[in-house]
């Protein structure tokens, strides 16, 4: 990899290397759960001290060390514009996203989980989630005119993402370091900081550096936390997971990420000097003098 340049090869090359760290993690995380998982915490998703977890840890680790550095290699690398906002995918996982709040939003009418811990957080997820249902409506019919109205919206999502952070972190009965309250909050963490980055790049121009590193994290953060729990609480048995509701409106957003990982590593880049405005011919120069 050549760190003066960032050209359209190795971008494909460290999108698609993302993908690979994502789908590691994902299989190391889900064999943590179904043979490593302490049943003795249950609720608290404790493993048991096994190889298994400690290269768990070690490829979050490396994964992150990764997504730093391209985004570092960027900052010299070519320009890139990821503007593939009409695909049919793009579409598809924005419905998906959609439907993933509708159904939060549905389930939040008859239950009073948040009722009880606060009236105003209660109201501000209600509030939230309809905002974010509005936001990705808008990717799918709405246009590049209605931009501005679509980031005062799309802080909702940041709103909910923020109550879940604060209302797992304040959640007495599961310790800071269990491993499932960890992964809730890095993809929570780590899907903030990519819209926050998505919002701008609606705006005005892509902050590349930031951008990759939080596209990157989001996607492994968010398949990290969804995929290997929902699997878990399907397929094996996870009776006191008390994320699962969350993890299904993050799993759509992870949906969502991947493919805003896919439409980066096909985007069209140039290189950074062709931004630059023209110089003039000294020659040239002298001749009009």
């Amino acid at each position: 990899m050549n760190l003066g340049s960032l050209d359209k090869k190795t971008i494909k090359i460290c999108a698609f290397t993302t993908v690979v760290l994502t789908a590691i993690a994902v299989a190391l995380r889900t064999f943590c759960l179904a043979f490593f998982y302490d049943y003795l915490s249950e609720g608290v998703g404790y493993y048991t001290n096994s190889a298994l977890p400690k290269i768990l840890y070690a490829v979050c680790v490396l994964s992150v060390i990764f997504f730093a550095v391209v985004a570092f290699i960027s900052k010299k690398g070519l320009v890139c514009f990821d503007s593939k906002e009409e695909n049919a995918p793009q579409k598809i996982v924005s419905a998906c996203v959609m439907f993933g709040f509708l159904s939060f939003f549905v389930g939040m009418i008859n239950s009073t989980e948040f009722v009880n811990v606060s009236v105003v957080l209660d109201l501000l997820i209600k509030i939230s989630s309809l905002m974010a249902i509005i936001y990705f409506a808008m990717n799918i019919f709405g246009s590049e005119s209605v931009r501005p109205a679509q980031v005062v919206l799309g802080f909702g999502i940041i709103v909910w993402l923020v109550s879940i952070l604060a209302i797992t972190y304040f959640n007495i009965y599961v310790p800071m370091n269990s491993p499932d309250k960890t992964h809730l909050h890095l993809a929570l963490i780590s899907l903030m900081l990519f819209l926050v980055c998505e919002f701008r790049r609606f705006l005005v121009k892509i902050n590349k550096p930031i951008y990759i590193f939080s596209l990157f994290a989001a996607v492994f953060f968010s398949g990290l936390e969804t995929v290997p729990s929902i699997i878990k609480y399907f397929a094996l048995g996870m009776a006191d997971y008390d994320y699962l509701n969350y993890d299904i409106v993050i799993l759509m957003l992870f949906l969502y990420t991947a493919v805003r990982l896919v439409s980066f590593a096909l985007c069209e880049v140039a290189d950074a000097e062709e931004e630059l405005p023209p110089v003039a011919n000294p020659d040239e120069t002298e001749k009009e003098l």
